[in-house]
């Protein structure tokens, strides 16, 4: 990436499983195309659209998979678009079962721990690319998760609709936040401030975005800055890499 730093949405317009099984071919490359110019002109580069998954079901590849290949479509046509799936449930079998589906057609997978169990097995698995911190307090993380996070290079995310209640800031949950981040900040872990879900997608300029996260969550401008342009594009270019058979495992590339 160049100096002038590249920023990416990385929790774009949102997308349930159940609006996505709806949406013809047509309607959701228009959805996937009228998300990235929306978050062009906001200021972004790119952005990850995402699709919400809160139980397994039996048809859940093949939604994926639909999702993945028309965002595929859309960026060969030259936006720089990727797909997320983002997963929330309360036990660590269902996500265990929903990973083992995904991962595959998938450019990012991000989780939403609501306790203990679900932070430890979040942090470890290295199918898992985002720990996104819930509205309300975060479960703890714990030394072990910490030293997980750091060898994956994983990135912990607060979201911007997860601090509004409605159109006003929620000081209880800034403050649950800035707590939440206290140990990552410590520990030099990967930051990342990203939209998050809204009913209509409306990103703030990823600039002003910074400047309201140094305000608000006391993060360091210049390390945001950088996890929301090249920590982001990182993490994205070294899953395409294994998805296509290139990189087996972490760090090691085969000579083509």
């Amino acid at each position: 990436m160049s100096k002038k730093a590249k920023y990416i949405d990385a929790y774009a317009a949102e997308l349930p499983l159940d609006r996505l099984k709806e949406l013809s071919g047509e309607d959701l490359h228009k959805w996937i195309n009228d998300t990235y110019s929306v978050a062009v002109e906001a200021g972004y580069a790119g952005c990850a659209v995402t699709t919400r998954i809160t139980r397994y079901k039996g048809d859940l590849y093949l939604l994926v998979r639909k999702f993945d290949e028309a965002v595929a479509n859309t960026r060969e046509e030259g936006a720089l678009v990727f797909s997320r799936c983002h997963i929330e449930v309360t036990n660590q079998p269902e996500l265990k079962r929903i990973l083992g589906n995904i991962r595959r057609y998938c450019d990012l997978i991000s989780v939403s721990p609501q306790d203990r169990q679900l932070m430890a097995f979040s942090s470890r698995d290295h199918r898992i690319d985002v720990i996104s911190l819930p509205p309300e307090k975060a479960p703890p993380f714990f030394s072990g998760d910490i030293v997980e996070l750091k060898a994956q290079e994983k990135l912990i995310e607060v979201t911007v609709s997860s601090l509004f209640s409605g159109n006003m800031l929620n000081p209880y949950r800034i403050r649950a936040l800035r707590d939440s981040l206290k140990t990552i900040k410590k520990k030099n872990l990967k930051i990342i401030v990203s939209t998050g879900p809204q009913q209509i997608y409306s990103p703030r300029d990823p600039r002003a975005l910074i400047s309201f996260a140094k305000i608000f969550l006391e993060i360091d401008q210049a390390k945001l800055s950088k996890d929301m342009s090249d920590g982001i594009y990182k993490r994205i270019s070294e899953n395409q890499l294994k998805r296509s058979g290139k990189i087996p495992v972490r760090g090691v590339e085969i000579e083509k």
